[in-house]
C-alpha cells in the first residue's frame, strides 16, 4: 500500500468529490466524442500544488497521443491512465499505482475485445468509463453487471488502494508502460491524470 496519511488522503478525496459536479456538468459542452469528455472531466481535476504539514499534493491532467500508427489502444485496448504516485524525498524512494480505462460514451457500444486486452495486459486494475448526462459511471475489471460512481471510485476505491495495479505507471516522455518489477510495454495513450503527492524532508 502506498504509504500517505489519512489526512492528505482525505483531502485527495475531498478534492475529487468537490469538483465532480462541475466535471461531470461538462456533458453540455464537451458530448462530442469521448475523447473530449475525458479531456474535459480530467482537466477540471487539475490543481495547483497544495501543502499541509510535510507533504504535497496536486492533480496535473496530460493528453497524450493516443492515436494513429503504433497507438497503444490497440494493442492493449486502454485510451488512458490514472496514476497515484507518491514520492518520499527522505528516503528518495518513488512509489506508483495506476487504473488503465477506456471511455464510452452513453449509446456506443463497449467493445469486448477492447476489454479482453485490458485484463490481459493489466488485470485487476482496468475499468470501462462510461458517460451520459445522468452521470459519469464506470464498471470495473469486466463486470457489466455492476455500474459504478466514477468519482466514487477514484476517491475511494482507488485512494484506498482497494483497485489499480502497484507498481504500474505511464512513461509519456518515452510512450510505454512501466509495469510491475519494470517491465515495459511499448505504445501510446490518450490521457493520463497523475495523482501526485510528495513527502519533504
Amino acid at each position: 500500500m502506498i504509504p500517505i496519511p489519512y489526512y492528505i488522503s482525505d483531502e485527495l478525496k475531498a478534492h475529487i468529490l468537490n469538483q465532480c459536479p462541475t466535471a461531470e456538468s461538462g456533458w453540455e459542452f464537451a458530448n462530442q466524442d469521448e475523447d473530449t469528455l475525458t479531456g474535459d472531466f480530467f482537466g477540471k481535476m487539475r490543481t495547483q500544488w497544495h501543502t499541509n504539514k510535510d507533504y504535497e499534493w496536486r492533480f496535473h491532467y496530460n493528453k497524450v497521443r493516443g492515436r494513429g500508427r503504433n497507438a497503444m489502444e490497440k494493442t492493449i485496448g486502454a485510451d488512458g491512465i490514472i496514476t497515484l504516485h507518491y514520492r518520499d524525498r527522505i528516503t528518495d524512494q518513488d512509489f506508483y499505482k495506476s487504473l488503465v480505462f477506456q471511455a464510452k460514451k452513453i449509446n456506443n457500444p463497449i467493445n469486448k475485445d477492447q476489454w479482453k486486452k485490458m485484463n490481459a495486459f493489466f488485470p485487476g486494475g482496468n475499468m470501462i468509463v462510461c458517460y451520459s448526462p445522468q452521470g459519469y459511471n464506470c464498471y470495473i475489471n469486466n463486470n457489466t453487471t455492476n455500474k459504478l460512481s466514477l468519482c466514487k471510485i477514484i476517491a475511494e476505491d482507488f485512494l484506498q488502494c482497494k483497485i489499480g495495479i502497484m507498481g504500474l505507471y505511464y512513461d509519456h516522455k518515452d510512450n510505454k508502460f512501466i509495469r510491475p518489477n519494470n517491465v515495459p510495454t511499448k505504445g501510446t495513450v490518450d490521457h493520463e491524470l497523475m495523482i501526485e503527492v510528495f513527502k519533504n524532508p
